[in-house]
This record gives C-alpha cells, sequence and structure tokens, in this order.
C-alpha cells in the first residue's frame, strides 16, 4: 500500500493514455493495468503529466469512470458507504491487521470517490481493490528498515481520505502518509517506506527487489510520477517511454505535452489549463472530464467509456477491466480482453498476461512486494 499511495497518480495516467488509445480506434495493444513504466510498481507506467489533456477535444488528462463497469458515474464515484477512513481502535493499540485493513479501504474508497475508471481498470471494483492491498502488508511491516508500524499506519488512514481529490492525483502524499524508513540511497528495497527521506524504491528492470533512490526535483527525469518529487508528476511528451519532473497546473495556467494540467482539468484548445465537461457537452475546444468516465468522441461530443470483463470485446470505446489486456486482431480496432495471470504464475509485461496489482512481473512471474529485500 505505500508503492500505491505513491502510484495513485501515475497509475491514473496508464488508465488516462490506455482509454484514449481504445477510444480512438487504435489498433495497438492495450493494457489497463498491469506492469510498464517503473518495472515492479505494479499498475503503473507513467505517462504525461496527471491531466494534462493535450489540447483541442482532447481527453482530460485525468482518469476515471465507474467501478468495474460501464456506468454513467459523472459526479464523482460513489464507492462503499462507510468504507475508506479508519475505523479507529477504541480499545487500545490498533493492530496490524485492523491498520492494514483501514489503510487498504481508505486509498480505495478514495480513489472511488477521485478517479472510478482507475478502479475498475486496475482492480475491477472498490471491494477488489481492498483485499489486493492487503496482500502488501507482509512487506510493508516487515521489510527491514521499514517506517511503517500499526499505529501510523492507522493515522495515515483517515488522512488519506481527508485529501483533495487535486492532491491524490498529483503526487501529494498526506503528511500522516510520508513514511521515511532507515535505508540509505543505493540500498535493496521492496517498498517505499523503507527508504530514507526524499527517497523511493526504484523497482526498475522487472526485478522483485530495487535500490532506494532520490526522487527527482522539477526538471530531472523520470519514468513515472513516483520518481519525482512530493507534488510533480512525469510529464511525457507523445506518451513517450520518458519524461521530466513537472508541476501540475492549476485553472489558467499554461499547458502542453510537458507542462500538464492538473488531473481535475484539461488542456483547451487555447493552451490553457480549464473546466472538463461531462457526458453529452461539445469538446473541440475544452477537454472531458476522464476523471469520470468521458472521452472526446468522433462527434466532439463527451461519450462515456465502456469496460470490459476478460474474454469480451474491448477496442474503440471499450477498454478492459481489472488489469486485462486488449488484444486487438490484427487490422482491427477491436479485440479481445485477456485476463491477468495469477499471483505466482507466468507473466510478460510486454505480451502478456499481466499482472494484477500489487503484483508485477519479476523475472516472467507475478510477484507480491517481498519483505525479505535488503
Amino acid at each position: 500500500m505505500a508503492r500505491s499511495l505513491r502510484l495513485a497518480a501515475h497509475t491514473i495516467v496508464l488508465a488516462f493514455t490506455t482509454a484514449i488509445a481504445a477510444c480512438s480506434g487504435s489498433t495497438a495493444t492495450l493494457t489497463s493495468g498491469g506492469d510498464g513504466g517503473d518495472a515492479g510498481n505494479g499498475a503503473s507506467s507513467g505517462g504525461s503529466g496527471a491531466g494534462s489533456g493535450g489540447g483541442s477535444g482532447g481527453s482530460s488528462g485525468g482518469g476515471s469512470g465507474s467501478s468495474g463497469v460501464s456506468s454513467s458515474n459523472s459526479s464523482g464515484g460513489s464507492g462503499s458507504s462507510g468504507n475508506g477512513g479508519s475505523s479507529g481502535s477504541s480499545s487500545g493499540a490498533v493492530t496490524v491487521d485492523q491498520a492494514c485493513a483501514d489503510l487498504a479501504s481508505s486509498l480505495c474508497h478514495k480513489l472511488e470517490t477521485c478517479a472510478p475508471l482507475l478502479i475498475s481498470l486496475v482492480w475491477g471494483d472498490e471491494a477488489s481493490c481492498i483485499a489486493r492491498e492487503q496482500l502488501a502488508c507482509p512487506a510493508l511491516f516487515n521489510a527491514p528498515g521499514t517506517a511503517i508500524t500499526a499505529s501510523n499506519a492507522d493515522a495515515c488512514a483517515p488522512a488519506y481520505m481527508a485529501a483533495t481529490c487535486e492532491d491524490v492525483v498529483a503526487n501529494k502524499t498526506p503528511s500522516a502518509c510520508a513514511f521515511h524508513g532507515s535505508i540509505p540511497n543505493g540500498g535493496g528495497c521492496a517498498v517505499d517506506a523503507q527508504c530514507g527521506n526524499g527517497a523511493y524504491c526504484n523497482l526498475s528492470g522487472g526485478q522483485a527487489c530495487g535500490v532506494c533512490s532520490p526522487r527527482a526535483s522539477a526538471g530531472g527525469a523520470c519514468r513515472d510520477d513516483g520518481n519525482c518529487q512530493s507534488g510533480l508528476v512525469c510529464a511525457k511528451p507523445n506518451n513517450s517511454a520518458t519524461g521530466s519532473c513537472a508541476e501540475p497546473g492549476g485553472q489558467g495556467a499554461v499547458c502542453d505535452s510537458t507542462h500538464p494540467c492538473l488531473a481535475t482539468l484539461g488542456c483547451t484548445s487555447a493552451g490553457t489549463c480549464g473546466a472538463v465537461l461531462g457526458a453529452g457537452a461539445p469538446c473541440a475546444t475544452q477537454a472531458c472530464d476522464l476523471l469520470h468516465g468521458f472521452y472526446c468522441n468522433a462527434s466532439k461530443i463527451c461519450g462515456q467509456i465502456q469496460t470490459a470483463a476478460p474474454g469480451n470485446t474491448c477496442g474503440n470505446s471499450t477498454v478492459c477491466a481489472a488489469s486485462g489486456r486488449c488484444v486487438l486482431a490484427t487490422g482491427s480496432a477491436t479485440g479481445t480482453c485477456e485476463a491477468t495471470a495469477a499471483d505466482g504464475q507466468a507473466c510478460d509485461a510486454s505480451r502478456g498476461p499481466p499482472c494484477r496489482p500489487p503484483a508485477f512481473c519479476a523475472a516472467g512471474t507475478c510477484t507480491l512486494p517481498s519483505a525479505n529485500c535488503r
């Protein structure tokens, strides 16, 4: 979950680029989750900053939609009532299991509220997100040098729920969730919480264990948002493999492929960050609200992105749910959703099958974060 806390923004970017490619009828192979960008970071592939949109009639660059199905969740994701947020412990010290459950619930419920398409694309639904994220707990609490305890993890849960959607999708970690471990840069790691202040666990290369590395400042090279300092996103021109860290712009800020907007905004045809549009709105000059599942269709009207389960048809305006991979037929704009491989089973980050977060493809096997990296 420490990884997921920093992955929220750039995972959303993956949802954006996947949805954009699918909805434009791309004939490339699409993935909606799985392994990309910072290999070993599960649901991330990086992308062009959270929310630049890309100009006239483009998508807003924020990711979302409804949880697991193609609904018109235009008001920002409902989530389960009562989920997300710390349950607290009225009888004394919170247990590790309770802290883990609280943290997973807060993370997933907040993402369902702010970016429901992300929940659908990566986990399938909010309940699956909670169940899957709890699988990362052994590494979070037991890894050498980790800063996470049951007490501070449980304090992070309400802090994450209280964060704004703008911060959640702009790589701004709440102070109560900024866990700084004792492993210096260059030391082995599996999760960010093992690394010192200003550092993250660099899991590039598809290995189960990574190396603590400093986060890049504005202008520094990056593969995804997690490589950048808090509040910066990885701006990737034309969805290239690498980019540079940049601060996303607010309302009225100048925007382009290297100057992204906040994910809750979009880049207009005038090259400034502006409000995004909902279902049925004309989008020739403004971006649609991709955070809530809308894209600018060929008629320049904001339409609803659809999601499909494994084995069902994908392509055009339909993307695969639960980290599935859309395998398109040669020369066709449609294909079939390929399911993820189970934990411990064979995977291929490039050709599929992908893994379902928090598992990632390491040495050809879907691998959960390890508590043994040092």
